[in-house]
């Protein structure tokens, strides 16, 4: 009975645990769903989204910045991403640094600059990746293939600061937060966008304490088996 009594007051230490653990402000972050064509032909399958960006805030002035392609078809690839920084900072600062990838493509070239990237009329954008094409003798990012980049060089730098719309060109009547371009889907390249960025829910981290109590309960309910 005394066993009985020790291991559900150590399932009430857990639970306690796992309900005042705080939520970690290292895996704060949001996700560009580019699910829009502005123009050419939609990629296939028709459902989007084809391309995925996920930028995490990692510890102080570093964001980790993921690109995932789940529902581009065979023979579909990205050519170019753009996306934009807090109007307030500088993209000429910006550090670039590969983490990881899965697949066989060649890795882009990246380039930053406020406003110098003009995207089909659709607005003006500061940071630029731009994938070799398969036609140019490089090596697709295609079907399945994904990429990790660490970005730093700007003091206090967080995901929120690439949460931004681009400036408006003369036209005026668009300002997405993302666009991309996609080889292979027609007989021209298809242009697609993200006009709302969907915020990712944190993983909650253990208090220190709790686990630590935790732990001294387990240690007890073995001394006394």
């Amino acid at each position: 009975m005394r066993m009985s009594y020790l291991v559900a007051g150590l399932t009430m230490l857990t639970l306690t645990a796992l309900a005042a653990a705080p939520a970690s402000s290292e895996a704060s972050g949001f996700q560009y769903e580019f699910g829009t064509v502005f123009s050419g032909k939609a990629p296939m399958p028709t459902n989007g989204p084809w391309l995925g960006v996920l930028f995490q805030s990692v510890s102080p002035g570093k964001v980790l910045l993921t690109i995932e392609d789940p529902n581009l078809a065979s023979g579909e690839s990205i050519s170019s991403l753009f996306f934009n920084l807090n109007p307030t900072l500088n993209p000429d600062k910006l550090n670039f640094s590969i983490v990881s990838h899965t697949g066989t493509f060649t890795l882009p070239q990246i380039e930053a600059g406020s406003n110098r990237f003009n995207v089909c009329k659709q607005g003006e954008f500061d940071v630029n990746l731009s994938f070799s094409d398969s036609r140019c003798h490089g090596r697709d990012f295609g079907a399945g293939d994904s990429l990790v980049i660490l970005i730093s060089g700007i003091r206090g730098l967080t995901a929120a600061d690439f949460d931004c719309p681009s400036y408006p060109t003369c036209r005026g009547d668009a300002t997405p937060y993302a666009a991309a371009e996609l080889n292979g889907t027609g007989s021209t390249d298809s242009w697609v966008d993200s006009v709302q960025a969907a915020p990712i829910t944190p993983v909650p981290e253990p208090a220190p304490g709790l686990l630590v109590s935790l732990g001294m309960a387990l240690t007890l309910l073995l001394r006394r088996k």
